[in-house]
């Protein structure tokens, strides 16, 4: 039986639930990474969210906080090559955006604060708020 949907992988033990876990999986298994980005990107599932990946139909996009010292381009170019792995083909887009300094505790990363909500009760037919 053959299917249309992007494979996903598998890890050793208990299979992740989703796609987007076993990124994730893949990602923090990286060296120099040492978190997913969140407040930046994520992937939206029944109850929960992924944060740091998003999976799409053309391509899955990563957000890590690496470690200070390690190599950027390095820690991207393994991010992309364990991700292609799971990827089916799409393009992978990896983003840095932060980095744990020496000093900082493994659990301090700093998160971008939630986005505003919307106030959609209002009649907004023109997009002008009005």
């Amino acid at each position: 039986m053959s299917s249309s949907s992007p494979p996903t992988a598998s890890t050793p033990g208990a299979p992740p639930e989703t796609e987007a876990d076993a990124v994730a999986a893949a990602v923090l298994s990286c060296p120099g990474v040492v978190a997913l980005g969140q407040g930046t990107l994520a992937t939206y599932l029944a109850g929960r969210r992924v944060d740091g990946v998003r999976i799409g139909d053309d391509g899955i996009e990563v957000a890590v906080v690496t470690e200070h010292g390690t190599p950027v381009p390095q820690v991207a170019a393994e991010i992309r090559a364990v991700v292609s792995r799971l990827a089916g083909g799409r393009r992978v887009d990896v983003h840095v955006i932060d980095l744990r300094l020496p000093d900082e505790p493994a659990a301090q990363v700093r998160e971008l604060p939630p986005a505003p909500p919307t106030d959609r009760s209002r009649d907004d037919a023109d997009g002008l708020g009005r």
